[in-house]
């Protein structure tokens, strides 16, 4: 959406941005519930969401997505990061004034909830997204490399708060991704350690799903499938249009089988080229 902010770069760019946000008739108070989570966020380091209203408000969710101070909250923090973007590129030079630039509501996908908030140092779904993988051989300082590392063949739940920092792929090799954990079992069963790298969305990709892979590019050559229902295409869909490089993996269009109904041949493609020729 347009808007056109009129704000002086300096302490008046909060004021003016919180009386946008709260423009249609929020109650009186949200002004100073608002004012007061902005004095507690963190001047360093992470916070998780729920620690921040607990700690504010001694209420657990009262910044969840859910309540209107959240939601409150996440268009706040999206549009002072906005504007302070806009104006350390020099688009306001303008002392009292700040041209309309596009603006995209935090609240229409969760991606951009979370982005909101880690603009304020604030951490959503650190611990609760989580993304299962098997065989992913990682280097960086992310702890999800020690975690990958410590004991391969054993399929691995990392979490979104195990990808903070930098990680990748050491090479150059092809990323299998699934929908369905009941692939990484028999994966491990059949190859244990010697299977290639397999990651698992559990369903729609979580926040962790969409971190790991997106870390993955460029050295990865991902391969994606899921069930062939409307919901499996239209995870693989989004993948596609996300990873434009990518390929499907035996998910011709068209498709309807399951996963599970092609579990012999995706094992098979994910037998490791090496031990084929033994």
């Amino acid at each position: 959406m347009g808007l056109p902010v009129h704000v002086d770069p300096g302490d008046g760019v909060s004021a003016a941005i919180l009386r946008w946000v709260l423009r249609d008739g929020q109650p009186p108070q949200r002004a100073r519930e608002v004012s007061r989570v902005v004095q507690e966020l963190p001047r360093e380091g992470n916070l998780p969401l729920a620690a921040l209203a607990a700690a504010v408000f001694a209420d657990a969710h009262a910044l969840d997505r859910s309540r209107p101070l959240g939601r409150a909250m996440a268009r706040f923090l999206a549009l002072r990061a906005a504007v302070a973007d806009s104006i350390s590129g020099g688009a306001a030079r303008d002392s009292t004034v700040a041209p309309a630039f596009e603006f995209t509501d935090p609240l229409s996908t969760p991606a951009g909830w979370r982005a909101a908030w880690a603009s304020a140092g604030v951490t959503c779904d650190a611990v609760s997204s989580q993304v299962l993988v098997l065989n992913l051989s990682l280097v960086g300082d992310a702890p999800a490399v020690a975690i990958c590392g410590a004991c391969p063949g054993e399929p691995t739940w990392l979490t979104l708060r195990s990808l903070e920092g930098s990680f990748g792929l050491a090479s150059p090799q092809d990323v299998f991704v699934c929908e369905n954990p009941t692939i990484v079992e028999a994966a491990a069963a059949m190859s244990g350690a010697r299977s290639r790298t397999l990651v698992c969305t559990f369903g729609r990709p979580s926040a962790a799903a969409w971190a790991l892979l997106r870390g993955l590019v460029p050295a990865a050559r991902l391969h994606f499938r899921a069930d062939g229902d409307v919901t499996g295409w239209s995870i693989v869909e989004t993948f596609l249009t996300e990873f434009p490089q990518a390929t499907t993996w035996r998910m011709p269009p068209g498709m309807t089988a399951f996963e599970e109904e092609l579990l012999g041949d995706l094992l098979s493609d994910l037998v490791n080229e090496a031990d084929q020729t033994e």
